[in-house]
């Protein structure tokens, strides 16, 4: 995967956590978007999925920076 591929997963991730924690709802119905667009492959989806969990953690206090950057490193190794 090319670097500006994974920096596109990265950008859905980030915008994917955004709407989760501002209105679960809305992030249900751009989750669907994002499955059904066509857009992304199935592996994809799967890692963006994965990624805005990481990002929702951070963002939560739940993970540090530090943790966060590994798991990212490992999600998009695992491609």
């Amino acid at each position: 995967m090319d670097a500006r591929r994974i920096a596109q997963l990265k950008q859905a991730a980030n915008r994917l956590s955004d709407l989760f924690i501002d209105d679960v709802n809305k992030y249900v119905a751009e989750c669907e978007t994002y499955y059904s667009g066509g857009k992304y492959t199935d592996v994809e989806y799967a890692i963006i999925i994965h990624l805005c969990d990481v990002y929702i953690a951070v963002k939560d206090g739940n993970m540090s920076r530090d943790e966060a950057v590994e798991k990212q490193r490992e999600l998009l190794r695992s491609e």
